[in-house]
């Protein structure tokens, strides 16, 4: 048996586990499957996306006990939640990669994409909420916020660069490619309703320690610009001055050559609206640039959530 075919065979036993295990579990009243698995398009690199609905009490109980429960799938050779609720990451040692979804009964909602039954104790996913649709208008905010939040970022970069504080600077590159890549989806699919919420989530995990890192980085600098010499050198005075106008120009500069960029890629009518700074940031001028036609076609109030 070639290695893909092996993966294959461990992620159908895997499977084969995971409804005995939700069978024997009274905490388990449903579990489904979706993804790629349940669409037919699954191949040897997909993982297992697996899915449970637990009695309302049991929710809690499930969420501390859930290495037991994957344990029963398998020997866990990595687990972890990135501070989500409700779902929990795993690596098997057999070679399966899953995701493991699990909420309380009567809040279950379908899941995004195709999805299908593998056991149902007490009708629970017949009884599934439907996926809301994306609504337009919310899918115009979404760009709205994306668009604001490109430019607050690229403030930030330049003023790392400025200051020669390169770990914050990445930081701040990272999230603009992010952006980007959010603009480029939206542009493909207006419908994706899950544009900008890894961008959300990211932000909430950098936040809770990015106060120690950035302090711990400011004193390291200090440091080294001490031993380097460069407060003996400089007047304190003329040296903030300087700094002060190298980071103004170099602002000013670095963000009329990224309007540039951005304005010689937007269309010719929302051209004329990105030179605007009022329209750049308001929603009234995203709902324009989109009336015009240069930007993502809305869906229509029938359209599918495709994601």
């Amino acid at each position: 048996m070639n290695a893909p075919d092996l993966v294959l065979s461990m992620h159908q036993t895997t499977l084969s586990r995971f409804v005995e295990a939700c069978r024997s579990d009274p905490r388990v009243l449903a579990a489904y499957l979706y993804g790629s698995h349940a669409s037919g398009t699954s191949d040897a690199w997909s993982d297992l996306d697996l899915g449970l609905v637990l009695a309302g009490d049991a929710f809690d109980d499930f969420a501390a006990g859930r290495e037991a429960f994957l344990r029963q799938l398998g020997e866990p050779l990595f687990i972890e939640d990135f501070d989500s609720d409700g779902v929990v990451f795993f690596i098997l040692a057999g070679g399966t990669e899953g995701e493991l979804a699990y909420g309380r009964a009567g809040e279950f909602t379908e899941p995004h994409g195709p999805w299908r039954p593998l056991l149902d104790k007490a009708g629970a996913l017949a009884a599934a909420r439907p996926r809301p649709r994306t609504v337009p208008a919310d899918q115009i905010e979404t760009l709205r916020r994306q668009i604001t939040w490109f430019w607050h970022d690229l403030s930030h970069f330049i003023t790392a660069v400025a200051r020669e504080q390169l770990w914050w600077a990445a930081g701040q590159l990272e999230n603009l490619r992010r952006v980007v890549a959010n603009l480029a989806r939206l542009q493909h699919d207006f419908a994706d309703g899950e544009v900008g919420r890894e961008l959300a989530k990211v932000r909430r995990l950098l936040t809770r320690q990015a106060g120690s890192a950035v302090l711990l980085l400011r004193n390291r600098e200090h440091g080294l610009r001490r031993r380097e010499g460069l407060d003996e050198r400089v007047p304190r005075r003329a040296r903030s001055a300087r700094r002060d106008r190298d980071r103004a120009g170099g602002r000013v500069a670095l963000r009329e050559e990224a309007q540039h960029a951005v304005i010689d890629r937007a269309g010719s009518g929302a051209r004329e609206l990105l030179k605007d700074d009022g329209a750049r940031q308001g929603t009234k001028g995203v709902a324009a640039i989109l009336a015009h036609g240069e930007g993502p076609h809305p869906v229509d109030d029938a359209g599918e959530d495709r994601v």
